[in-house]
């Protein structure tokens, strides 16, 4: 079944809502904002529906709680016997449908749907959407009759308790703060499935639900589509008889509850105005969370004098319309709430942005000027990243991944990323524009620096860097690149230590210029452009730095010398003259095969010099 959302309506207008400015809402002079209840009629058709069964038993969990069906039941272990929920309240933005599923003899599997009020359907059929764990610790050891004790009992009705001694259950399954590595020794995989099409499978149950699909935990690491298999060989799929399912779904403004439903709860929208919509003096005792929700369609939200700091901890909805903005004003606000919905975001105003809240929002995250600065890992954007030029964004908190795929940052002139938490990664692809990209790693993040796991702590980027611009490496910390960039500006290495991976690379057109008590560490054979500046070039892992592909003149006033174990050498290219002046150290080959080579300091007594003829 395939996902459909209905655009969010503009259900004040509609509804006959007055826009108001009253001391309640403590608004400044000018501001036009809307304050009232949501209409009573939208918050009875705020309801979930789910029709499901399980082979042979289940206990069914809604954003981490366990749920009861009609009958008042928690559990089902009659899967002839479907439970059906009516009513759920939802909560804004993500949802969690989380599964216990198990069975006293042989597979752990489940069927059903699951139908929203705005006409979004999925249920199993949608098999790639779910997760699948397998709980059971030992499967080997639970198929050994319906013996109390020995196995799971479908009569069961509190399992995750009462099975506590047979189980692995990741702490956040079911619930919004969800981390896959956190596996107990077990893994969490795409489901195996079967319907009535499939031949050759193991298809009992038929279609109970309204889905015809069934899913349990597969024998392979993709899961799919999955036949019978023989019960003598190596395969899982009957041995597991105690599996978590996990699907995650959207709840969009108009069809779901905040924790005190919508008929208490005040909404704030803001539209495109002549002027921007001013909140000051906000303060979490004064708003609460969970009892303002903000609709950005296309306004811009900004701050004036009268704001004095604190936490700002509205939740807010990012609809998908051109021209939402949040202008700091200068005023360094802190967003403590969600940003959630399918829309983009622009952050403006000369002073910080600080995010701390969860980061939902599907558009881009654009960086006009100022700093935007994530302080947790749950407020990292999802989208793309536009940085303007001067803009910053910095990335403060610890275990930041910029990792959802088909996302790219792009980066204007002087634009600038800063990172100081640890194990931050930069999975996204990276283009730089023109001019110069800047790159800064705080001081506390050492090249050679472990945390208590023996885990560099030091950031990387893993995606590649393209665009006519180049990279200048600030801040005294040390950042790791470990893709081939093709970047064709300049890289400049102005304090602290940039490291070329093992297995990455630089564009042969670059310049490479190294400041004064800077480093760069090459741990692949690389070609560049020319080589300047009176840092340091440390060779790694034997490996060989090439220059003057350019064919320029070029003077390097630095050292290069070879790390630990390491005997790297030297490859001149291109038709011009590279002049050294430092102690260079190195001791693997200095082979000119172009050009001049003029050495006014010293090369080590070791490295042998090799000139091609002619």
């Amino acid at each position: 079944m395939a996902k459909t959302y209905r655009k969010l309506p503009s259900i004040l207008q509609s509804t006959g809502i007055s826009f108001l400015s009253t001391a309640a809402s403590l608004l400044s002079t000018g501001a036009v904002i809307s304050l009232s209840n949501a209409p009573k009629a939208i918050a009875d058709d705020a309801k979930g529906n789910i029709k499901f069964t399980a082979d042979n038993a289940a206990q069914v969990f809604l954003n981490g709680s366990p749920i009861k069906d009609l009958n008042g039941r928690t559990t089902t272990n009659d899967w002839r016997k479907p439970f059906e929920f009516k009513g759920l309240q939802l909560q804004q933005g993500k949802n969690v449908l989380g599964i216990a599923a198990w069975d006293q003899e042989s597979i752990a599997a489940i069927s059903g749907e699951f139908v929203m009020p705005d006409g979004t359907e999925f249920g199993t059929s949608d098999w790639d959407k779910w997760l699948v764990y397998n709980a059971d610790k030992n499967p080997d050891k639970n198929n050994n009759g319906k013996v109390s004790g020995g196995n799971f009992l479908i009569g069961e009705t509190d399992p995750l308790v009462n099975f506590a001694d047979r189980l692995r259950v990741p702490s956040d399954w079911n619930s919004d703060d969800f981390s896959i590595t956190d596996d107990l020794g077990g893994e969490w995989r795409k489901p195996a499935y079967v319907n009535e099409k499939t031949k050759g499978a193991h298809y009992p149950w038929g279609n109970q639900t309204g889905d015809s699909t069934w899913i349990w935990y597969p024998n392979s690491e993709s899961g799919g589509e999955e036949k019978t298999p023989n019960k003598t060989g190596d395969n899982t799929w009957w041995k597991v008889n105690f599996a978590l399912f996990r699907f995650e779904f959207e709840c969009k403004l108009v069809y779901c509850n905040t924790d005190q439903g919508w008929e208490d709860t005040k909404l704030r929208v803001i539209e495109p105005d002549e002027s921007p919509v001013l909140w000051n003096n906000i303060q979490s005792d004064q708003f609460p969370k969970g009892e303002i929700t903000a609709i950005f369609e296309g306004g811009t939200l900004s701050f004036d004098s009268k704001y004095k700091g604190g936490e700002y901890s509205p939740d807010f909805y990012v609809n998908d319309i051109p021209g939402n903005t949040i202008d700091n004003a200068g005023l360094n606000p802190h967003f403590t709430g969600s940003f959630a919905g399918d829309g983009s975001m622009t952050f403006t105003g000369l002073g910080d942005t600080r995010l701390s809240g969860k980061n939902d929002f599907e558009g881009d995250t654009n960086i006009q000027e100022g700093r935007l600065i994530i302080e947790s890992k749950k407020a990292t954007p999802s989208g793309n990243i536009n940085l303007d030029e001067g803009a910053i964004l910095r990335l403060q908190a610890d275990d930041i991944n910029l990792r959802k795929t088909n996302t790219k940052i792009t980066i204007q002139n002087q634009g600038k990323i800063g990172i100081a938490g640890m194990r931050v990664r930069i999975n996204s692809d990276i283009e730089v524009l023109s001019g110069k990209a800047l790159f800064f790693v705080d001081g506390n993040l050492g090249r050679a620096k472990k945390d208590s796991n023996d885990i560099f702590i030091r950031p990387q980027i893993n995606g590649v860097i393209s665009g006519n611009g180049g990279i200048t490496k600030i801040g005294d910390g040390s950042l790791t690149l470990t893709k081939d960039n093709t970047y064709k500006g300049v890289t400049r290495v102005s304090v602290g230590n940039l490291e070329i991976a093992d297995g990455a690379s630089l564009d042969s057109s670059t310049d490479v210029t190294v400041e004064s008590g800077a480093k760069i560490d090459f741990r692949s054979d690389n070609t560049i452009s020319n080589l300047k500046g009176s840092g340091t070039v440390e060779l790694d892992l034997n490996s060989d730095l090439s220059f003057g592909f350019s064919g320029d003149n070029f003077v390097f006033d630095g050292v290069i010398l070879n790390g630990y174990n390491s005997s790297g050498g030297i490859v001149k290219l291109g038709g011009g003259s590279a002049t050294f002046t430092g102690i260079n150290t190195y001791v693997g080959a200095t082979n000119l095969n172009q050009g001049r080579l003029k050495v006014t300091g010293t090369l080590s007594d070791s490295t042998a010099v090799s000139v091609v003829s002619g």
